[in-house]
């Protein structure tokens, strides 16, 4: 697998599925799931306003490679 560009493909999935799972897990089990879903929206907005990702970094520093596309 790589990251696209330093941030992308794998970083929208892991980040759409996580919100997914805490939407779900808000209406299963309890409301306070949805403290998740703030806090990952809240690192998006972080990540696209600085460029610095954590789950980026976790991804590189577990040996996933960054890729770039070439134009």
């Amino acid at each position: 697998m790589f990251i696209i560009n330093s941030k992308g493909s794998i970083t929208q999935f892991f980040g759409g599925t996580f919100i997914l799972a805490s939407i779900i897990l808000s209406f299963v089990i309890d409301q306070r799931f949805l403290v998740l879903t703030a806090f990952l929206g809240m690192s998006m907005v972080i990540s696209s306003l600085t460029g610095f990702s954590l789950l980026e970094r976790i991804l590189v520093s577990i040996g996933i490679k960054k890729r770039t596309i070439k134009e």
